[in-house]
């Protein structure tokens, strides 16, 4: 929460609660204490990275339509359904430029939900990993690229994604994780259903040091975690889709 003076004990009247929500906005783009934020040179570079491997991705794909070629983003509960909202507008750009689909996403436990809390697939990197492998061979065997959203750097589901596309021998997987958190502070605890060999935390760390140490012309990882402070409000918006276009034309 913004700093401020007084507690948001729901006594605040209606401008100040407010003017609290514009603070809390103003910290995505200068930052929370001594943290990263969006504007940050690393953030940039590492959007940059991201936007250049995908671009590469489409124009692969252009040239030879027999390529098979993905993004993929992924996610649990709220993230996946922003990746799945995400991949369908992007999916929307290419078919207006008429280019064929190339977003794709996964989300834990599921299209089932998109809809509805589904906790226990969040928990389990195996069947992570199991989706996008069967993504990948589907849809993506000439060149993948991962985005994983979680914004704690906590989920096991996306880990185990992302402990995937690290140990991909081929070098035709990338990958990038998003979220609002320090890698030293991404979850710690031992994974159970990756036989407690490491945490999201190694796996972080991992992705740090492979996008630091790769020349440029082979980096294939990069981490996005602006800071942004902790939010005010949990919930999630109501959303109407301006193109509500049938579902198999994207995916």
């Amino acid at each position: 929460m913004a700093e401020f003076s007084s507690e948001l004990d729901g006594k605040l009247s209606a401008l100040d609660f407010l003017k609290t929500l514009r603070a809390c906005d103003s910290q995505i783009f200068s930052g929370w204490r001594n943290h990263s934020s969006v504007f940050d040179e690393e953030i940039l570079h590492s959007c940059e990275f991201v936007s250049s491997y995908c671009a590469k991705l489409i124009a692969s794909a252009l040239a030879d339509p027999n390529k098979k070629m993905a993004i993929v983003m992924t996610g649990c509960g709220t993230s996946g359904r922003i990746a799945f909202q995400t991949a369908r507008r992007y999916n929307c750009i290419l078919a207006a430029a008429g280019i064929r689909p190339l977003f794709h996403y996964l989300i834990s436990g599921g299209d089932s939900a998109l809809l509805l809390s589904d906790e226990l697939p969040e928990d389990d990197p195996v069947v992570g990993a199991s989706d996008l492998s069967s993504l990948i061979q589907e849809f993506g065997e000439d060149g993948t690229f991962l985005i994983g959203v979680t914004c704690g750097l906590s989920a096991p589901y996306v880990a185990g994604q992302l402990h995937y596309a690290l140990e991909d021998l081929t070098g035709t997987v990338g990958a990038a994780v998003m979220g609002f958190n320090p890698i030293v502070l991404a979850r710690n605890a031992v994974i159970e259903k990756a036989n407690g060999k490491w945490t999201f935390r190694d796996i972080a760390q991992r992705l740090e040091v492979a996008s630091q140490r790769a020349p440029a012309d082979e980096r294939r990882f990069a981490i996005l975690n602006p800071v942004v402070g902790p939010e005010p409000i949990a919930g999630v918006p109501t959303y109407i889709d301006p193109f509500p276009l049938p579902r198999h034309y994207f995916f």
